[in-house]
């Protein structure tokens, strides 16, 4: 919703400024700045240049409560962009075991010997 869309609505009848229903509460100054911080980090510019241009504000406590509420905004606060798409073996296709590495798939081409296994040395210097 633009924030023209606000202002047209906001002169006639008392709406939410969330949920765009008719409210008669009004927002304090605290109420105002914790509403003010969840816009900024839910990116809702639209109504925060409403709530900059307007001096009184209607809201519903229970659409601030859930809007503003602390757990909420930590989810989409740290929330990454996109989550990595992990590569299962069984969605790669044919597994050669013969010529294949059991652990992470790539082909094993240090043993020139395949009915013999390669052993190779591990160490670690601990």
């Amino acid at each position: 919703m633009a924030s023209s869309d606000f202002a047209s609505t906001s002169q006639t009848v008392p709406k939410c400024v969330i949920c765009d229903s008719v409210s008669d509460e009004k927002l304090t100054e605290v109420g105002l700045e914790s509403l003010r911080d969840s816009c900024e980090v839910r990116c809702r510019d639209d109504i925060i240049a409403f709530l900059d241009s307007h001096a009184v504000v209607f809201v519903h406590a229970s659409c601030r409560k859930s809007f503003t509420h602390s757990r909420d905004l930590k989810k989409i606060k740290f929330e990454p962009e996109e989550t990595p798409v992990c590569l299962l073996r069984s969605s790669t296709g044919c597994f050669n075991w013969k010529s294949m590495c059991f652990l992470c798939g790539n082909f094993a081409s240090n043993c020139t010997d395949s009915r013999h296994v390669c052993i190779f040395e591990i160490s670690s210097n601990v």
